[in-house]
């Protein structure tokens, strides 16, 4: 569902990274800290399937994560979110089987389906 890397043209910086959380998340206020380090350090990640996550999650904030997180949470946790739903099968969630977060995240998942024009072309 995510881009390929063979589409990436950027290098993943933490400068690079940075203009990418500041670009989709500023106008939400959230809790930047830890955000950079944490998407540096997913090495499976290219910068253009980081920026197809936030911009999807961004897309989402406000009909569906804003009230779910009564507006506070961190970057990083709202990118776990996308990121364990657009990179990991569902067994593999880092969200316990009882958690609120799993259906949120299929919800995320109904979301990318019906925004994005031709999902099996990325």
């Amino acid at each position: 569902m995510l881009p390929k890397k063979e589409l990436n043209i950027y290098p993943k910086t933490p400068e690079n990274i940075d203009a990418l959380i500041c670009f989709y998340f500023d106008d939400y206020e959230l809790d930047k800290q830890g955000s950079n380090e944490m998407l540096m350090k997913k090495t499976s990640l290219s910068l253009n399937q980081i920026e197809f996550i936030a911009r999807k999650l961004s897309e989402a904030w406000n009909p569906m994560f804003n009230n779910f997180f009564y507006g506070k949470t961190t970057i990083s946790n709202l990118m776990r979110y996308g990121i364990d739903g657009l990179t990991k099968y569902e067994k593999d969630w880092s969200f316990g089987p009882n958690s609120k977060g799993r259906p949120k995240i299929k919800e995320f998942l109904a979301f990318v389906k019906n925004t994005e024009i031709d999902i099996s072309f990325l």
